[in-house]
Parts: structure tokens; C-alpha cells; sequence
């Protein structure tokens, strides 16, 4: 289960006597994807055992002689999930008592939701930014999809992807919070050692082809929007963290 003292809180352009907060809804990003993966688990588990003693309940059943005899349930681990998502819970409760909870959060500007999203990322990965920003001002999407495809192929476009993954991280880090002040990258772009560990989420990875995994052993390559997402988090979140960032105060911006 997540630990308490695996959320790190790391950041350097937060507004005045705004750091509790921010802190605080990054605990709650963080137990609420545990909440999740946790409660989805239970699920399957009461799924089981209800369809074998439908009168007992899950919450509180101890009786293990009983709980064996459910086919296909590991009892330790529904004892330990159990055991896990009451603490979580009360996490959440306390969390909750201090403003932070899916509807406060919900109502930040998308700027805060930005900066602690990726702050958050770096203790729960499966927690990662949303497709939204990848709009461009047209109306349109950026899709990596061909440019991480050509480099990957031929080593080719490694410029274009570099200036387009700069563009979309100072679109969405270059407007001021509630919490935060925008930041820059020093130097307009990212560095390209970064973009070089960016597309290494792309490669390296091999596997049976085919839907059925019967294929030909080969390179796989997933250059889908979910992938590109996961990898974006990754970049944009080391790039947050690299001192390769500056802060905009508002007495520098003309």
C-alpha cells in the first residue's frame, strides 16, 4: 500500500502561506487513486464471497473457516485490503475536513490542477495528466504519434518533437494559479537529454505480436494516447522538478 511518507512535496513556485494547501491536495490525489485501486480490488473479493454466503457481510466477516471456502479467494489478501481501504477511508475523511476532496479540487484553476498533478505523479504513477493538454489553439490535437514513430524508426525529427513537447509544456505551466506562479523553462526549451529519456518509454520493450500474443517475437511499440500521456507526466514532472525551471513572478512580467 502507499506510505505517507513516499508523497514528497517538492516545489519552488508556490504563492505565500499556500504550501499547507498545496500539500494537502497532493495527499488527496494520491490516497484517492489508492482509494480506487484498493476499492476495486475489494470489489471482486465481496463479488466472491457474496456469491457464496450472500447473507454475510464483507465488511465484517472474521470467520476464516468460512472465508476458505470461497473458490478462488486468497484470504490474506482480503483480510489485508480490507484492512487497507478503512485506513484510507480515514485518510480521505481527514482530508475531506480540511477542504480537499474531489469537489474542491474539481473547482481549482487548471493551472493549480496542473502543478499538482504532477507533484502527485511522483508518488503515484498511475495518476498522470489529462488529454486536454494536448489542445492547440486551433482547435486541434497534438499527436506525437508519427514524430515518436519517426525518431524511433530512423532516429529522425528529434528538433520538431522537442519543439513541439516545449510548446505544450509552456502552455500549460505559463498561466498563473491560485497556488502556484507560472514557470518558464530556462533557455525557451526543454533539454534534449530529456526528450532522448522521453522517448525511451517507446523502446526497449519486446513481446509476442499479434491480439493473441502468438505472433512473432519482435519489438512491441504502443504509441497510443494513454502511453504518450504516461511519458508526458514523466517529462513534465522531471522538468518541474530539474532546476531548469524559472519562476514568473508578477513584478516580472510586462
Amino acid at each position: 500500500m502507499l506510505k505517507s511518507e513516499n508523497i514528497v512535496i517538492r516545489v519552488s513556485n508556490q504563492k505565500p502561506e499556500t504550501m499547507d494547501k498545496i500539500s494537502n491536495f497532493v495527499h488527496y490525489l494520491c490516497w484517492s487513486s489508492e482509494h480506487e485501486k484498493l476499492s476495486g480490488a475489494f470489489s471482486k473479493m465481496r463479488a466472491m464471497i457474496e456469491s457464496t454466503f450472500p447473507t454475510e457481510d464483507v465488511n465484517t466477516i472474521e470467520d476464516v473457516s468460512k472465508l476458505i471456502l470461497v473458490d478462488g479467494l486468497d484470504v490474506q489478501k482480503f483480510i489485508d485490503t480490507r484492512k487497507e481501504l478503512v485506513s484510507v477511508k480515514a485518510i480521505l475523511t481527514s482530508l475531506n475536513e480540511k477542504g480537499c476532496n474531489k469537489i474542491t479540487f474539481s473547482d481549482l484553476n487548471n493551472t493549480d490542477k496542473i502543478f499538482l498533478t504532477l507533484q502527485a505523479h511522483t508518488a503515484v504513477k498511475a495518476i498522470k495528466l489529462d488529454k486536454s493538454i494536448l489542445a492547440k489553439e486551433d482547435g486541434t490535437n497534438y499527436d506525437f504519434s508519427p514524430l515518436i514513430e519517426k525518431w524511433v524508426k530512423s532516429g529522425q525529427g528529434l528538433s520538431n518533437i522537442k519543439k513541439s513537447l516545449s510548446k505544450v509544456f509552456s502552455n500549460i505551466v505559463g498561466e498563473e494559479g491560485d497556488l502556484f506562479y507560472p514557470v518558464k523553462v530556462k533557455g525557451g526549451d526543454i533539454p534534449e537529454t530529456d526528450i532522448r529519456q522521453f522517448f525511451g518509454a517507446f523502446t526497449g520493450n519486446a513481446g509476442r505480436s499479434g491480439k493473441d500474443k502468438k505472433g512473432v517475437y519482435t519489438w512491441v511499440t504502443d504509441y497510443s494516447e494513454k502511453r504518450v500521456l504516461n511519458a508526458l507526466t514523466d517529462l513534465f514532472a522531471v522538468i518541474f522538478e530539474s532546476g531548469n525551471c524559472e519562476t514568473i513572478k508578477p513584478e516580472e512580467t510586462k
